[in-house]
């Protein structure tokens, strides 16, 4: 793994981040630290999409992945076109 890299080769791609997240998600609702919160729909890329976002627990020692995550997806076919996570930080 490359010095300035949080991840190896094997963990990029879209399907790996979906999954990370997705699992996270999962987890944070099973324990009732999950929120989630509906943008409605915006402009992104020219196409007219639902924004979503998802906040985990701000301690980093609970072990999820990330503390907010924001997702926006095609209005008209729900395919993916931006997703974006933050740390504790943001």
């Amino acid at each position: 793994m490359a010095r300035d890299n949080r991840h190896p080769v094997t963990q990029i791609g879209l399907h790996y981040v979906v999954g990370l997240i997705g699992e996270n998600v999962r987890r944070g609702v099973r324990a009732g630290e999950f929120t989630g919160v509906d943008h409605g729909e915006s402009a992104m890329f020219g196409r007219n999409a639902t924004a979503l976002e998802g906040l985990l627990p701000a301690d980093p020692g609970k072990g999820y992945y990330c503390r907010r995550v924001i997702v926006h997806a095609d209005a008209a076919s729900g395919l993916l076109l931006n997703l974006r996570v933050y740390d504790w930080d943001d």
